[in-house]
């Protein structure tokens, strides 16, 4: 039968943009400036700031130390076994050992541990397990809601990183495998103009490109498909934007190399065209032009 598909986003029930307006941006700054700028309290990441204010229910201490045992000890050549064990442990009706351990891998593993996707994702895929693999799916695009929602996604590093993984990591578990990535959960496009507009192409577009490096083993999501091409025309009309800063133009590039596009090839949009621009806190563009 078919999949049950996520359950819709807070951001897609409601329409509202993705990324923070600019009321949420200045409260962030000002409650920045008023810990002491750099000199305050240590950067928090956000993912364990929303854990904090909507705690995760977990099973017991035992059967946490049981399932975290197995998860600290999973290699490739062991996932079979490893995956079979921990399916036991949290395949149990009305037990809420299951959606704990899907927020743990995502939150606690996934979004830092870049280098470890493929044995992460082994891992799923060994479990058999549809209501498993569909509660990955909806922790991972809770958690990249998240990060799209930080005031400082803009100027922290690490942020950035945490969301680039939960992008590679999104997309191999959906376009990967010949899976859409359904616009109601996530719409690339509009992100990308939101972040046009809003000046935060600095954290959506490597976002999005690690995201599309994913149809690099898809043989449905690669050119022509429609729903790629259009992406990569948005992404290409990003590109050759006046002042665009290099390190933007290198992530679109890498990507076209790795799914083998020539991006002269790429026939851009001109959907940007005109659209006014917040240069407030803007890191997308030269000082110069843009």
């Amino acid at each position: 039968g078919a999949v049950p598909q996520p359950p819709l986003p807070a951001h897609a029930r409601s329409g509202s943009s993705l990324l923070p307006s600019s009321a949420e941006i200045a409260a962030a700054q000002a409650e920045f400036s008023g810990e002491g700028g750099f000199g305050g309290k240590p950067e928090v990441n956000p993912l364990v700031e929303a854990e904090r204010r909507n705690p995760v229910p977990a099973p017991a201490e035992d059967l946490r130390d049981k399932i975290s045992f197995e998860l600290n000890n999973l290699t490739p050549e062991n996932t079979q076994l490893r995956a079979a064990t921990i399916r036991n442990l949290i395949d149990r009706p009305g037990s809420p050992a299951l959606a704990w351990f899907a927020h743990m891998l995502v939150v606690k593993r996934v979004a830092a541990e870049s280098n470890f996707h493929p044995t992460y994702h082994g891992l799923v895929l060994a479990m058999a397990l549809k209501t498993f693999e569909q509660e990955v799916v909806r922790q991972t695009l809770d958690s990249i809601l998240v990060l799209l929602k930080s005031a400082r996604i803009r100027t922290s590093w690490s942020e950035r990183s945490l969301l680039k993984n939960l992008g590679a990591w999104l997309g191999a578990l959906t376009l990967g495998r010949n899976k859409p990535l359904l616009q109601r959960h996530i719409d690339l496009k509009v992100l990308i103009t939101d972040a046009y507009t809003k000046g935060f192409l600095i954290a959506v577009i490597p976002f999005v490109t690690k995201v599309l490096d994913a149809t690099k083993t898809s043989s449905v999501f690669k050119v022509p498909n429609p729903w790629v091409v259009a992406i990569l025309s948005l992404l290409g009309e990003v590109y050759h934007m006046p002042a665009l800063k290099l390190n933007l133009k290198f992530e679109i590039e890498v990507l076209c190399k790795a799914i083998s596009v020539d991006l002269p090839d790429i026939k851009p949009t001109h959907v940007l065209d005109g659209m006014h621009v917040d240069r407030t806190g803007n890191f997308d563009f030269t000082s110069r032009g843009g």
